[in-house]
């Protein structure tokens, strides 16, 4: 059994009279070699490293090189693959795609095909031979055929070499036995049956054969009427002699004829070898012809799948740099609009860092008014008190020594507001201090220069908040 195992719409011809041709038995050829590599090794590994596949058209079974159900349900598999293409437009989905969740969608369920005219049992039938499993699908090519509703194609008849005759030897022609009633017939030979299939040759003219018979009779009056004398001596001698030289004549015709037929019938054979020859010629000529047709056209096939392969690859190629493209475009635009959303982030921060110190100094102008207020207060109330009371004696005032800020750390405790930065600065004979600012350097810049303005050598001693 001869298996083609990869038909696919790729691997059929049209003749230009519209029949079929199933070309590329590669598949047939590795298969036929590794078969005769398995047999011939001891090892069972030979073969089962063998698989041809075709997604789309070839069956499950053929996937596992190991399978041994691959046969003639494969083929019609990919036969019905191949009429599930010429239907649809598409080939089925492959056979391993299909062993859980099969995507095949049914032809004798499609309303496309059965308003175009396809009858549903054709449908049916396609989709039966694409069954999974081998044993549900049609058994042989016939019932496959039958399934389908097709006829069975009327072959011609190729023209068969006719035998050629052989001529039989001449058959010996029986001499009837001479009578005593029967009446003797000179120069009349028995004619020779033609063989069988040849041609009967055309009577020919007999030389000789009346004058014979005229002379014997004349001879046999003569004897009959002398008495008898002579025909009983001399008339069997002359019949003997004249029945001879008839033979010996009709020997040498029967050769001749023989010699003509042979001729004849060589020069028949050489002429019906020589149309075989001819015949077998035109032929090879024709199948040649053919092979070359189907050659071009397997080339033309390959080069216009070759050039829609490129088409394909150089329209994926615009496609991802058109992505690229694209994607570069949205990444660009992303990072606009993130420096405009920092930038705008930032300008934010910026108006809320300037209104919380304008807010500060608000708060610290606030503050400072506050704080020289109550200073005139206290003074104010200092000096009612002193002029109220009565003056003491003068004392010998002793000024704080450098280094002990106790007694300004004192005074600016009373002084300082929670959350805002203040300074006591220390020096020779006196101090300073400060409160209500933003920031710790304005702060003793401040103390510093209240110290100053009192003493000498002033150092800060003290901060708020610390």
């Amino acid at each position: 059994m001869l298996l083609h195992r990869d038909i696919k719409p790729e691997n059929i011809l049209l003749r230009d009279d519209g029949t079929p041709v199933l070309i590329d038995f590669g598949a047939v050829r590795s298969a036929v070699a590794t078969h005769t590599q398995s047999v011939g090794s001891a090892s069972p590994v030979a073969s089962s490293a063998f698989a041809v596949v075709s997604h789309g058209y070839s069956p499950p079974e053929q996937y596992d090189p190991t399978a041994r159900m691959v046969g003639t349900v494969s083929d019609i598999y990919g036969l019905a693959a191949t009429l599930y293409f010429a239907l649809t437009g598409a080939p089925p989905p492959a056979a391993p795609s299909r062993q859980f969740a099969d995507p095949l969608v049914a032809l004798a369920s499609s309303t496309d095909l059965a308003g175009k005219g396809y009858r549903v049992a054709f449908l049916a039938a396609i989709d039966h031979a694409l069954a999974l499993d081998p044993r549900q699908r049609p058994q042989s090519a016939v019932e496959f055929r039958r399934a389908l509703g097709v006829t069975e194609p009327t072959r011609t008849p190729q023209p068969a070499p006719r035998p050629v005759p052989v001529a039989p030897p001449p058959r010996p022609v029986p001499q009837p036995a001479p009578s005593a009633t029967a009446p003797t017939v000179i120069g009349r030979p028995v004619p020779t049956p033609p063989a069988d299939g040849a041609p009967i040759p055309p009577p020919q003219a007999r030389r000789g054969s009346i004058a014979p018979i005229l002379v014997a009779a004349l001879v046999a009056f003569v004897v009959a009427t002398a008495g008898g004398w002579w025909a009983l001596v001399e008339a069997p001698r002359r019949a003997e002699a004249i029945r001879v030289e008839q033979e010996v004549r009709e020997a040498g015709q029967r050769k001749a004829e023989t010699e003509k037929r042979q001729r004849l019938e060589a020069e028949r054979q050489a002429e019906e070898r020589r149309k075989v020859e001819e015949d077998e010629r035109i032929r090879a000529e024709r199948l040649a012809e053919e092979r070359k047709k189907a050659e071009a056209e397997r080339q033309r096939m390959i080069e216009e799948n070759q050039a829609r392969e490129a088409r394909r690859a150089e329209e994926d190629r615009r496609r991802v740099q058109a992505e690229k493209q694209a994607e570069d475009q949205r990444k660009a635009e992303e990072e606009r609009q993130r420096l405009a959303a920092e930038k705008q982030a930032e300008e934010r921060r910026r108006q809320e860092e300037e209104r919380r110190k304008a807010e500060e100094d608000r708060r610290r102008v606030l503050a400072e008014k506050q704080a020289a207020e109550r200073r005139a207060a206290e003074k104010e109330a200092e000096d009612r008190r002193k002029a109220s009371k009565p003056k003491p004696e003068p004392e010998k005032r002793v000024a704080t020594p450098a280094g002990d800020p106790s007694s300004c750390l004192r005074k600016a405790k009373s002084m300082w507001i929670g959350g805002a930065w203040g300074a006591v600065a220390v020096g020779d004979s006196n101090c300073g201090f400060s409160w209500g600012f933003p920031q710790k350097a304005l702060a003793e810049a401040r103390a510093l220069d209240e110290c100053r303005k009192r003493t000498s050598n002033c150092r800060i001693v003290a901060t708020h908040p610390n």
